[in-house]
């Protein structure tokens, strides 16, 4: 198995970083021992750039080289794989390259992916599937265990919802990862007794204890997931909203952030679909809910998308 250092994980401001080619694939995927580019995953896409290298020759200089980079991959090891867009030469195994990534299109992925945390902050609700873009994203939510019954989705105000995004977004909370056991993860559930309504919007609902959080089933009770264990099978990557004494959300992610709230910009919410989930549907959005946890037939959801200004 091929290890590759995450330096989306740890370094998400990275632009470029040089490496050695480690692997390839039958596709024509190149395997690096150290990585910028995320692999998709989880509603997140993979991400795009290129990669420079050079080829020996007899006499004169090197021939400069360049291998567009379409998308990212995961491997069976969780090795992010690069993929060309076109028949491109490929650096060969044990080259050295230089990672140049489409940091505009990383960067509106990075603070559409912060602010679906921040969205799911705001509405703790059982998140059912996501879908990360870089002009909009979506979230699917379930809903509340006391609601759920009514076989209707509990009335949002999208106008207070998309103020207290804002007002997380105004607050230019810090955003980091950690690293910790995977037996020690359910002990870090997210605080929230510090926030009030408010500061937040008369209607947000903040849990004011780790029971409720729990009891509510919001994005923020901790869900050891293999799809997080990114270093080791005994390793968890939390991302943590807010201060290191007081967070407001601490989660499993797999994927890059922003390192603060005020990199976001303005937030727009809108709700394009509220509806009770057919068999049918609940199978063609297989992709999206795989590793959500499913939705049960006749079960509620609420499906809303951000833009970014």
């Amino acid at each position: 198995m091929i290890f590759t250092q995450s330096l989306y994980l740890d370094a998400p401001n990275l632009r470029e970083a040089d490496a050695i080619v480690l692997g390839r694939t039958a596709e024509g995927g190149i395997i690096l021992d150290r990585s910028i580019f995320a692999p998709a995953q989880s509603g997140y896409p993979g991400d795009s750039g290129r990669l420079a290298w050079s080829i020996a020759k007899p006499y004169g200089p090197p021939e400069r080289m360049e291998t567009i980079i379409a998308t990212t991959l995961r491997s069976e090891g969780r090795a992010p794989i690069l993929l060309s867009a076109e028949p491109y030469a490929l650096p060969p195994l044990g080259a050295r390259v230089v990672q140049h990534l489409d940091w505009e299109r990383r960067h509106r992925l990075m603070r559409m992916h912060t602010a679906l945390h921040l969205l799911s902050i705001t509405l703790p609700r059982p998140v059912l599937g996501a879908k990360i873009g870089a002009k909009s994203s979506w979230i699917e939510l379930g809903d509340l265990p006391e609601t759920a019954h009514a076989r209707v989705v509990a009335p949002v105000d999208i106008s207070e919802l998309e103020a207290g995004m804002n007002r997380l977004v105004a607050m230019q909370l810090p955003v980091a990862s950690l690293w910790k056991g995977r037996e020690v993860a359910p002990s870090l559930a997210p605080i929230y007794a510090h926030l009030t309504r408010e500061s937040l919007g008369p209607s947000t609902r903040v849990p004011a204890t780790v029971d409720e959080t729990q009891a509510r089933g919001g994005v923020g009770l901790l869900r050891a997931r293999s799809e997080h264990v990114t270093r080791a099978q005994h390793a968890l990557r939390l991302v943590r909203i807010g201060a290191q004494d007081a967070p407001l959300d601490v989660q499993p992610c797999a994927g890059p952030h922003v390192s603060n709230t005020a990199e976001i910009g303005r937030i727009h919410v809108q709700i394009k679909r509220a509806a009770q989930i057919s068999r049918a549907e609940d199978e063609r959005s297989a992709d999206h809910l795989r590793g959500f946890g499913r939705l049960k037939t006749g079960e509620t959801s609420l499906r809303l998308w951000i833009s970014l200004a």
